[in-house]
């Protein structure tokens, strides 16, 4: 089984202060991967926007979970890879640090084995 070695580099922050790292990489060597981000923020966070830029390489499907699901953050993606998250409520994520988000996506897996930059 071939997996597509992916390198994630999460090179902006959010604000200043306020920064995302990769803490998780599961690649099920098919086309599927999927990455956990953690969070440390020194300001509460009511609402995120950030790209993740792979050159085509990889397309994102999806956002979930971490302590943007439990604020009761709305999230959306796209296939250009912009993820977007805010609350409907007024929630906000507390000034801290924890599992931030879980991203999802495919890649062709033709290209497994190769390695490809990711940026955010």
């Amino acid at each position: 089984m071939k997996k597509i070695s992916l390198i994630f580099l999460l090179s902006a922050s959010l604000f200043a202060g306020n920064t995302l790292a990769v803490s998780t990489a599961t690649d099920d060597g098919a086309g599927m991967v999927s990455f956990g981000l953690t969070y440390d923020f020194m300001d509460d966070v009511a609402g995120f926007q950030f790209d993740v830029l792979s050159d085509g390489a990889f397309t994102l499907t999806g956002a979930a979970g971490g302590a943007a699901e439990a604020a009761g953050f709305s999230m959306s993606t796209n296939e250009a890879g912009t993820v977007i998250g805010f609350s409907f409520t007024g929630g906000t994520i507390a000034a801290g640090s924890g599992d931030f988000i879980t991203l999802s996506g495919t890649y062709d897996s033709a290209n497994a084995g190769t390695s490809v930059v990711i940026e955010a």
